[in-house]
C-alpha cells in the first residue's frame, strides 16, 4: 500500500508567502519586493550561493533593489522570516 500525504512541505518555500510580489519579471535596472509583512531580513545571491546584496528591513512593505553592476542571469532571493527562509529567483537581463 501507498499513502500520499499532500501537506508534507518538499523545499525552502514555506505557504503563506504566495501574497508576496517581484517586478519587473525580467529585471533590468531595479527590482521590486512587496507585500513582505514580517520579513526580516532579504538576500540576494548569484546561483552558486555568493551573496552580492543584503539587507535588513523592519516594517517594510515594499523594498526597491538596484540592479546597476549586476551581470545578466538567475538569482535567488532569500526572505527570512523568525527562523524560515522563503526562496524565489528572478532573472536580471540587459536590453
Amino acid at each position: 500500500d501507498v499513502l500520499f500525504e499532500e501537506s508534507i512541505p518538499t523545499n525552502l518555500y514555506e505557504s503563506g508567502t504566495d501574497d508576496i510580489i517581484i517586478y519587473p519579471v525580467p529585471a533590468h535596472n531595479y527590482l521590486n519586493i512587496s507585500n513582505i509583512h514580517n520579513i526580516q531580513q532579504i538576500d540576494i545571491q548569484t546561483i552558486t550561493g555568493k551573496m552580492i546584496w543584503t539587507r535588513k528591513i523592519s516594517y517594510e512593505e515594499t523594498v526597491s533593489v538596484s540592479l546597476a553592476g549586476i551581470k545578466d542571469g538567475i538569482y535567488v532571493i532569500c526572505l527570512k522570516q523568525q527562523g524560515k527562509i522563503h526562496t524565489r529567483k528572478f532573472l536580471k537581463i540587459s536590453y
